[in-house]
């Protein structure tokens, strides 16, 4: 069985026996439903910088699985893939943990005990007594897929390999760490626990978002997620929102440096919209903000966890993808405070125009574009076009705009009304923003009285219609109409 216990953002799951065979920590569904429920709890209490370290008491870290030697002699295929069925979510859990993962390996780890070491993304071990290896080769049963994949995943030796998966060989912790399977070996259990709780809290400081780094490990391991049956997330975090002052800053930022939108992008975004609306005050101002060289390359129409399913047409997709989309637009042409846009990167036009202000780089790799739907053959949502018409006043750049898909850089943007100021450098436009943020913050503006009485229906009544963005008489806006 287990514990899970946690002391600031480290959590310590410890596997615990009751004596006898109990103290060898073997696998069985009970002790695997323990972890799993200790994991699914850490998973639950997850904030950034969390780290998960497991450990064991006694002399065993785990002896593998718990197989029944009666089982295995009536039916060896069988027993054998139970076990591995078993014992596959587990490892699905441990790689998918949001968070960083520190196994300290002070007894012996063995078969499907090494693998659930192997799964954390740091080993320590103690130079003791200690081994770790796969007797599967000499107990004549084969090794899952996975578990082959997760090996050769860690250990990058040929030879090391062979030795380990057709040798069973026996590996003490200074041939571990040779090999790759350990981080760091230590001389006794107590300076290996303090090794890996000394890790733990330099991992901490760092304060990482768990989903990117789980999403960033499960891009590190392809193949082992397929077999797994894990899928990867495009993951570009909408919500990481600072405030300083009375002033928002939110921040798409991703390991997908285009920041194209999908369901989960767009989730996430409209989830830390809520959040700073939910904190405002007279005054407060919101300033949107990437990283990399795209502000937002629009829509992601090849997002794995939208158009992935054949369950329905790639048309009814689109459509589905956009009536999302739709409600980011209404989230920030209804949101009860000014906002600021700061493009300092190639942006399909809409998520930028969707703000009161937008301020843009000079540099030549920046430009805003309808992202070419006339060339692509994509009719333009209704609420698209009116957003177009509502912030382009001249009709010879709506026209190129939405019939040509013209690329606009800075200067001619802000001709066409577009963009309301310029800069030669992203710090200078930050700066520029901030100014412009200070500047309306100190006008203490009335939160619903700009977004419905001013914006609403002073400057965009058509827009906000077309949004289903209704006004009632508690001064409230409905939920828009899909």
């Amino acid at each position: 069985m287990c514990t899970l216990e946690k002391y600031e953002n480290l959590f310590y799951l410890t596997l615990t026996g009751g004596g006898g065979v109990d103290d060898e920590h073997r696998l069985n569904p009970t002790v695997i439903s323990s972890i799993r429920s200790a994991l699914s709890d850490a998973k639950s209490q997850a904030t950034p910088g969390s780290v998960l370290i497991t450990m064991a008491h006694g002399k065993y870290f785990c002896n593998g699985y718990d197989i029944k030697p009666d089982l295995l002699a009536q039916d060896p295929v069988l027993h054998t893939s139970s076990i591995f069925n078993d014992f596959k979510p587990l490892a699905a859990d441990i790689v998918s943990l949001p968070m960083p993962t520190i196994a300290i390996v002070t007894g012996h780890a063995v078969g499907s005990g090494l693998t659930l070491a192997m799964c954390h993304d740091y080993v320590f071990m103690t130079r003791g007594r200690g081994v770790l290896y796969l007797p599967e080769i000499q107990m004549g049963i084969s090794l899952p897929s996975y578990g082959v994949e997760l090996v050769k995943l860690k250990v990058a030796k040929p030879d090391s390999l062979r030795d380990i998966l057709l040798g069973g060989v026996k590996v003490k912790a200074d041939q571990a760490v040779a090999m790759g399977i350990v981080d760091m070996a230590y001389d006794n259990a107590e300076s290996a626990v303090e090794g890996g709780v000394g890790m733990g809290k330099e991992l901490e400081k760092k304060k990482l978002d768990g989903e990117v780094y789980a999403e960033i490990r499960k891009s590190m391991y392809p193949e082992l997620c397929r077999l797994l049956g894990l899928s990867s997330t495009y993951v570009l975090k909408g919500r990481s929102l600072e405030k300083r002052g009375n002033l928002f800053f939110l921040t798409i930022t991703g390991r997908d440096d285009e920041h194209r939108l999908n369901s989960t992008t767009i989730s996430s975004i409209r989830s830390a919209l809520s959040d700073a609306k939910s904190r405002s005050t007279p005054g407060s101002v919101l300033i949107t903000v990437t990283q990399g060289k795209y502000f937002s390359n629009g829509l992601d129409l090849t997002h794995p966890a939208d158009f992935s399913s054949q369950k329905s047409s790639s048309n009814n997709k689109v459509l589905t993808l956009i009536a999302m989309y739709k409600l980011l637009v209404s989230d920030l042409i209804s949101f009860p405070m000014p906002t600021i846009a700061v493009v300092t990167g190639h942006a399909g036009l809409g998520l930028a125009i969707s703000h009161d202000y937008v301020l843009m780089t000079r540099d030549h790799r920046c430009i805003l574009y309808m992202i070419s739907e006339i060339d692509m053959g994509v009719t333009l949502p209704d609420y698209g076009v009116e957003m177009i018409r509502s912030k382009v006043t001249d009709p010879n750049s709506r026209r190129d705009l939405l019939l040509r898909g013209v690329k606009v850089k800075a200067d001619e943007a802000v001709a066409t009304g577009v963009v309301n100021m310029a800069y030669d450098s992203p710090d200078s436009a930050m700066k520029g923003a901030v100014c412009m943020g200070e500047e309306l913050a100190k006008r203490k503006f009335n939160g619903s009285n700009y977004a419905l009485l001013i914006r609403k229906t002073s400057l965009y009544p058509e827009l906000c219609s077309t949004l289903g963005l209704e006004y009632c008489k508690n001064n409230s806006v409905t939920k828009p109409r899909l």
